[in-house]
């Protein structure tokens, strides 16, 4: 059972997500609302500003233990983003999601192949990362900046996943 601030943000941000003009977002509207999967990802440092610039194309999530985005952000769900601490301003569709198990690829070839689209190719960054288990590689096909738009989480995960809502087609006839 998703809590009471869980459910305000997602409300929040479905309605303000709806207000983009974007064929695929709108054609998942309903009631005013986006009802396709949606997720919040908190960031720090530059990489926010690098995606509303273009200089950041795939948004990476590197995970030692298995939790969202993994697995669950898929091709035409919509990202939310927010600074920590600081109110969502900006958004983006997901156009491929790509899943790795760092077991079986070396995290240095994830380097090779990603650092340019991910943002950063800084040896402290993929340091932090070499002792992950499986990376999520989701790359960003529209990217909207968005009016501010607070919200009320207060817990520290980076990422929280609000799964598309289900309408009943009846209501909409």
């Amino acid at each position: 059972m998703p809590s009471v601030a869980a459910v305000i943000d997602s409300q929040r941000l479905r309605a303000a997500v709806a207000q983009l003009d974007d064929v695929h977002i709108r054609s998942q509207c309903r009631d005013g609302q986006y009802a396709g999967g949606l997720h919040l990802a908190v960031m720090t440092g530059p990489f926010l500003n690098m995606i509303l610039t273009g200089l950041k194309t795939v948004e990476s999530r590197f995970h030692r233990q298995r939790r969202a985005p993994l697995h669950v952000a898929e091709p035409g769900h919509v990202i939310v983003f927010r600074q920590s601490g600081k109110p969502a301003t900006a958004a983006a569709v997901i156009g491929d999601a790509v899943y790795l198990d760092l077991h079986q690829v070396p995290i240095r070839s994830v380097r090779e192949r990603w650092a340019h689209r991910i943002g950063c190719d800084d040896d402290e960054f993929w340091a932090d990362r070499a002792d992950c288990r499986w990376a999520s590689l989701l790359s960003l096909d529209a990217v909207y900046a968005l009016p501010a738009q607070p919200l009320t989480k207060q817990d520290r995960r980076a990422w929280v996943h609000y799964p598309g809502i289900e309408f009943d087609a009846d209501v909409f006839r």
